[in-house]
């Protein structure tokens, strides 16, 4: 049986989980304000998601921008599986979240722990923006 968590831990939990609220809602002036506090932008929740895909899966272009600026890692997997914010947008046809990222260091190469690649992704699961647009990085 583990200790009862400490005042301290207490509320270093509700920070980073109002972290990820603010992150899923895009309010990014509040998470601005908690990134300022010393919040680290690649901090993850229990199941391995960061701010950065949180913000980017929920279409949040300027919280997406305010964490790349902070230093949030575009290459940072979630977990056993693997996907990086790149192949959530994909997966779930997120074209300008994919452009953004793919423009701040984000690799279309990398796989996942099953060989899947954003693109490969995109294409299963019939995301006609995404697959445009990874695409597009492609050919240049």
């Amino acid at each position: 049986m583990s200790a009862p968590a400490s005042p301290l831990e207490t509320d270093v939990l509700e920070l980073v989980r109002t972290a990820f609220a603010h992150a899923r809602s895009g309010n990014y002036l509040a998470l601005q304000s908690l990134l300022d506090r010393g919040l680290p932008p690649n901090v993850r929740n229990e199941k391995g998601d960061s701010l950065l895909m949180l913000a980017s899966y929920h279409r949040h272009v300027s919280a997406s921008i305010l964490l790349l600026l902070r230093g949030a890692d575009p290459e940072l997997a979630n977990g056993p599986d693997g996907k990086t914010p790149l192949m959530f947008a994909a997966m779930f046809d997120r074209p300008e979240m994919i452009d953004l990222l793919l423009s701040r260091g984000a690799d279309a190469t990398r796989t996942d722990a099953s060989g899947n690649t954003a693109l490969s992704l995109a294409c299963a699961l019939g995301a006609e923006g995404a697959l445009a647009t990874l695409e597009r990085y492609r050919r240049t």
